[in-house]
């Protein structure tokens, strides 16, 4: 079982290192939750990340889900208000039989992160359309 821990990821710039900061562990109910509070100057203003894990009943089946919001914030010049004007949202869900051997699990596990992190997945969220 993974250990809840802060999580580093790099910028859009690919230099600069953002920290997700574990704010709460996973329970049989609710995800582990991470926010990232130096790119929002309140919570409602960070992006966050979440990944929960739920078993179907005999144990056979794990459904683990990742989730992620990151927020569009502007400043009201009027009032200094910090004003969440959209969110760009991410889900991403992993369907793991249990009697899978370990390498399999491993291998698939690497791969599906890395095609998720491939600069053609990235583009096409930045662009907001699927490679044609």
């Amino acid at each position: 079982m993974p250990t809840l821990a802060h999580l580093t990821v790099k910028k859009s710039d690919a230099v600069t290192n953002i920290v997700f900061s574990a704010l709460a562990p996973s329970t049989p109910t609710s995800p582990a939750v991470y926010q990232a509070p130096a790119l929002g100057s309140t919570v409602a203003t960070a992006p966050e990340y979440r990944i929960g894990a739920k078993r179907n009943l005999d144990g056979t089946i794990a459904r683990i889900t990742m989730t992620g919001m990151y927020p569009y914030h502007i400043v009201d010049s009027t009032t200094g208000e910090n004003l969440v004007k959209k969110r760009i949202m991410m889900k991403c869900e992993w369907v793991v039989p249990q009697d899978v051997p370990a390498a399999i699990m491993s291998e698939a596990a690497s791969q599906f992160a890395n095609l998720v992190a491939h600069g053609q997945s990235v583009d096409s969220v930045r662009q907001a359309w699927a490679p044609t």
